[in-house]
């Protein structure tokens, strides 16, 4: 007598689109989900950061570059097309990045900015954490610097030919970016400004010899040791991987804390808010100062929070001549603003051009200053989004009150 068999069709469970990586035992989805990252560079390492997070699921992501796309980046840019050559980085990358989300809630806002002056600690405090996809150590210091004011972990990924390069610093009480550089990386960090710190339009920077291999390399260990921080993975001290593609060796260091530095031993006092940003009037936020935060008659310092980066507000250039006599004329715009060949080319159009000069610097600004300046943005004055400053009533300068705008800029 035969046996009767019974088959029953058993139907799984659909599995999500982040099965695999949820069944690692000390993965959180819901913290990717829910992290807000800010990749800084949109770049050959940017691109294969952005694809990374979006197949993982990340949820909130901003991605900031000030360039546009060269048909020379598209063999290293898995983001961008032939199509796309002249538009902004930024936006491209936002845009095509999205096309990957594996996270239906995935948003992505793209900042066509100047990273080393446009973006202020209050911006940097909305993110959990910071990517740097940077080719210059201008850009790569100010962003390094303003992680630590703002006590958010930051990872810098750099490559050269087949050799790459990958720091992490957590924060807390390890090393920061500013505690690993030489006299000479600070140099190279202003190269391409005068000895006035004006810009220096000619400066060209040499290009990196490399390939997409080892940005994509890189960029995978950058997300990877992004994704252990968020996950509460930290290790004591700041660490550079380094990987060397030739010979296939791959080395971790730790990097002490410097005791000296600067940026480490920074202390800014308490960050009042005000409910203003950038793209208010200098009168506008003395109003608020006022009425809101019932400052007398406050005044704002104009320059900088000391660090990581100063600027200076130039209301005029002011020429001594023995003909002429005195020429003040106003150029009311921040230093890094200017360029050097502008001030040589308004000197050689008004007969100046072997004329010493000096400048007539605004370091601070009140109800009383002209009003062509107090009608200026604050992003005119040259105040970063998110940016911070400090307030004193009237005749009490040892009264200083430290304040920061809200970012335009928000994830």
């Amino acid at each position: 007598m035969s046996k009767q068999f019974r088959i029953e069709t058993v139907k799984f469970a659909e599995e999500s689109l982040t099965d695999r990586q949820e069944r690692i035992s000390w993965w959180e989805q819901s913290v990717i989900n829910n992290a807000r990252v800010l990749v800084v560079g949109a770049g050959a390492i940017g691109n294969e950061v952005l694809k990374n997070l979006m197949l993982l699921g990340f949820g909130r992501v901003a991605i900031v570059d000030f360039d546009t796309i060269s048909a020379s980046n598209l063999s290293r840019t898995v983001l961008f097309r032939m199509a796309d050559v002249g538009k902004r980085k930024a936006e491209v990358a936002h845009e095509c990045a999205l096309e990957l989300a594996v996270n239906d809630n995935a948003s992505i806002l793209a900042i066509h900015a100047d990273a080393v002056w446009s973006l202020g600690r209050q911006f940097y405090r909305q993110f959990d954490i910071v990517l740097g996809c940077l080719d210059n150590i201008e850009c790569r210091r100010a962003v390094g610097n303003y992680c630590r004011l703002a006590d958010r972990p930051f990872i810098d990924a750099g490559i050269m030919e087949l050799r790459t390069r990958l720091n992490v610093y957590p924060g807390g009480n390890a090393a920061c970016f500013e505690c690993g550089l030489s006299a000479s990386d600070r140099e190279r960090s202003q190269e391409h400004y005068s000895c006035d710190k004006y810009k220096n339009l000619a400066f060209t920077a040499g290009k990196v010899a490399t390939t997409q291999v080892a940005s994509a390399f890189v960029a995978a260990q950058q997300v990877q040791e992004a994704v252990k921080l968020l996950m509460g993975i930290t290790p004591d001290h700041a660490q550079k991987h380094f990987f060397d593609g030739m010979s296939n060796r791959m080395e971790t260091f730790g990097l002490p804390r410097n005791n000296e530095c600067y940026v480490c031993s920074y202390e800014p006092s308490e960050v009042m808010s005000v409910e203003l940003t950038v793209e208010a009037s200098v009168s506008e936020l003395l109003v608020a100062l006022s009425n809101d935060e019932g400052i007398h008659d406050p005044v704002i310092r104009i320059g900088g929070d000391g660090v990581p980066v100063d600027f200076r507000f130039i209301d005029s250039l002011i020429f001594h001549t023995e003909k002429k006599g005195v020429g003040n004329y106003p150029v009311r715009s921040p230093n890094f603003a200017i360029s050097i060949q502008e001030v040589k080319q308004f000197k050689k159009d008004h007969g100046l051009s072997d004329i010493p000069f000096e400048e007539r610097v605004l370091t601070d600004v009140s109800s009383t200053t002209d009003p062509e300046i107090l009608a200026m943005s604050l992003s005119d004055i040259g105040f970063p989004d998110g940016g911070t400053f400090h307030v004193y009533p009237k005749g009490e300068i040892d009264s200083l009150v430290r304040f920061g705008l809200n970012p335009v800029s928000q994830v």
